[in-house]
């Protein structure tokens, strides 16, 4: 993929992301993504073939930035994981009331496509919820909490 191709590629991405945030992602048609890029509707399939691809790419992009984002949240190198659990809970508390939170994309996700258990976006949200577990155990574990998957799992609940 060239260079003009990947950034159209990305700016499709983000655009279909905040409208997909901002209306829901049923509700969002390719025509309003296609209108937000400024490209023919066309040139959107030339990138996903299917609504359903450009859902899964929102979210493996968002996926990435949030992982990442809680990572450098929780600051695992810190003195403990009582520590570490309330610098990820004060950055979400900020976050969550400075930054027009509507709620995880994930979970909005999970929710509007309750219907359709195989659709990406289910998969997506289950792989992310996955994803921040396993990292979160794995960080409590090098702190040395001996069931760090269980709380991993009430901290992620």
């Amino acid at each position: 993929m060239d260079r003009g191709a990947s950034n159209t590629r990305q700016r499709i991405v983000a655009a279909a992301y905040q409208l997909f945030y901002k209306t829901g992602f049923m509700r969002t048609s390719i025509d309003a993504i296609a209108i937000a890029v400024g490209i023919t509707k066309r040139t959107l399939y030339q990138h996903f073939d299917s609504k359903a691809a450009l859902v899964d790419a929102v979210l493996a992009d968002q996926h990435s930035l949030m992982l990442a984002r809680i990572q450098e949240w929780a600051q695992p190198g810190t003195n403990g994981p009582a520590e570490m659990l309330k610098n990820l809970f004060a950055a979400f508390e900020l976050w969550v009331t400075q930054c027009h939170w509507r709620g995880s994309g994930f979970t909005r996700a999970a929710i509007e496509f309750a219907d359709s258990p195989g659709h990406p976006a289910r998969l997506a949200a289950r792989r992310h919820k996955a994803a921040v577990e396993a990292w979160l155990a794995d960080a409590l574990a090098d702190h040395g909490i001996a069931d760090a998957r269980q709380l991993a799992r009430e901290v992620v609940l």
